[in-house]
């Protein structure tokens, strides 16, 4: 029987099942600080553990420098990257702003700057001034004393300046006259 491949199929798991039932018993042994043959070959529990425990926590501070200089990595990129990303569209909406400025500048080149301040006691002279005076001689007064500022393009003519003050005083006369009538209604 011994000689028939079941029964060497037999004798070869006994022999298994007891090498690692010898093997258990020797780790338990070892365990618990007794003689072992394990012991013998690596050393004792206690020593083991306290090497494991060291090549474990130089593993673990490996992985965590590793794992740092990669986010700094990371970080660093990221931070050029919205930087770069930022710059762009600050140089854009510098442009824009300039552009819309520089248009807006424009265009007031083109119109003349009048200043409808009547309340103002001290006017900014600009390239001609017009004193204001009364309209007509009722008992209403219109713009006395205060100065009205007109900017008239380059190439004016004289009929040009002298409508625009007629129009400024008949304005005012009315803006005065509408105020005078609704104080009196109080």
């Amino acid at each position: 029987m011994l000689l028939n491949p079941a029964g060497l199929m037999i004798a070869g798991i006994v022999a298994l099942s007891t090498a690692i039932i010898l093997l258990i018993e020797d780790i338990y042994q070892w365990v618990a600080g007794n003689e072992s043959v394990v012991g013998d070959l690596i050393a004792t529990w206690f020593e083991f553990v306290t090497k494991f425990k060291g090549y474990l926590n130089d593993s673990v501070e490996a992985v965590k420098e590793k794992l740092g200089q990669i986010k700094g990595f990371f970080v660093d990129t990221f931070t050029q990257i919205k930087d770069y990303v930022a710059n762009i569209f600050k140089n854009i909406w510098d442009g824009i702003t300039s552009g819309i400025s520089g248009a807006f500048d424009k265009i007031k080149s083109y119109i003349p700057n009048i200043s409808l301040n009547p309340f103002s006691s001290n006017p900014t002279p600009t390239t001609q001034s017009v004193l204001g005076a009364n309209g007509n001689t009722s008992s209403s007064v219109i713009n006395d004393n205060k100065t009205i500022n007109i900017t008239v393009p380059p190439g004016t003519t004289a009929e040009q300046v002298e409508a625009v003050k007629q129009q400024i005083n008949k304005t005012m006369q009315q803006q005065y006259t509408d105020a005078a009538q609704h104080l009196e209604g109080y």
